[in-house]
Order: C-alpha cells, then sequence, then structure tokens
C-alpha cells in the first residue's frame, strides 16, 4: 500500500483562504496587527513577502486562527532548517489545539495503550485521514470561492 501524502499548504495558500472567510475588512486587520495600509496583507497572501514572526501571533489572533499552526506553516516554508532545529530541541509540544485533539483521540482509541507505529500502522493512518484531509482542503477552496464571488468582494477588487 503506497502512502499519500497530502499536498503541502503554504503560507499565502492559508492566509487567501482565511482572509476569504474572515467578515473583517483588510484595512482593519492591518491596523490591528500594525500597519497602516492594508496592501502589505495583499503581498502576505500572493507570497510576495514575508509574514514577520512578530506579526504571527497577531494575525493569527485577528483572523481567529491558531497561533502554532500560523507559526508552523511560516517557519517550515521560510526557515526550514530553523524549524527541524526547534522541533528536535522542543518536541511534541510545538502542536496546535487540533493535532492535540488528534491525539487524544488516538489515546481514547487505543484506551491508552502505547501504539507502536509500524509501516502498517502508518499507511492505515494515513489512509484514514487522506478522505479527511481532502475534504478538509475541498471546504476551504469552496469557501474561499464563495466569499470571492460575493458582491461586497467583487467590487472591493475592482477598486484595487
Amino acid at each position: 500500500m503506497k502512502q499519500r501524502i497530502a499536498t503541502k499548504l503554504t503560507v499565502a495558500g492559508f492566509l487567501n483562504t482565511k482572509f476569504a472567510s474572515s467578515d473583517v475588512r483588510q484595512n482593519r486587520i492591518a491596523k490591528q496587527i500594525g500597519y497602516d495600509h492594508p496592501n502589505v496583507l495583499t503581498m502576505f497572501k500572493q507570497g510576495k513577502t514575508k509574514l514577520p514572526l512578530n506579526k504571527v501571533g497577531p494575525l493569527a489572533k485577528a483572523l481567529q486562527t491558531d497561533p502554532m499552526h500560523l507559526l508552523r506553516l511560516v517557519m517550515s516554508e521560510y526557515m526550514p532548517e530553523t524549524w527541524e532545529s526547534l522541533q528536535d530541541l522542543v518536541g511534541t509540544s510545538l502542536v496546535t489545539r487540533k493535532e492535540l485533539e488528534l491525539l487524544q483521540a488516538v489515546r481514547l482509541a487505543t484506551g491508552g495503550h502505547d501504539l507502536i507505529v509500524t509501516g502498517e500502522v502508518r499507511n492505515a493512518i494515513f489512509d484514514a485521514l487522506n478522505p479527511i484531509a481532502e475534504r478538509a482542503k475541498a471546504l476551504n477552496a469552496s469557501v474561499a470561492q464563495i466569499v470571492a464571488e460575493l458582491p461586497a468582494n467583487k467590487s472591493a477588487k475592482r477598486k484595487n
């Protein structure tokens, strides 16, 4: 059984989805995280400018998303070697709230037994999670498309 790995989510892709589904205007978010103009947020969404580390927390809060998830995306894309070193140093304490929920589900499903992750177990986990990941990816794309087609967003795009 061949292991399938999901397409890697980029910082720009994640931000596009989050901004598209947010009901807060970009200029308000820009001011909230310390920028005078929202055009820098557009550059983050386009991948033309890297999101500074000191803006990860404030932006995650403004977009109502998990800051650890955004930090992981930023670090693994912009500074992969540094991120790998940090993970080696602090280990499993770098998990998102949703990953912690998944870990708790595994503990519940195994009755608290330590799961030995063999190739067979790893493949079973991938097989179980792949449809869930695909649905989440499709849902995010659908939300972004619906929001982009809203009249308010079309008129805002014409102004830019």
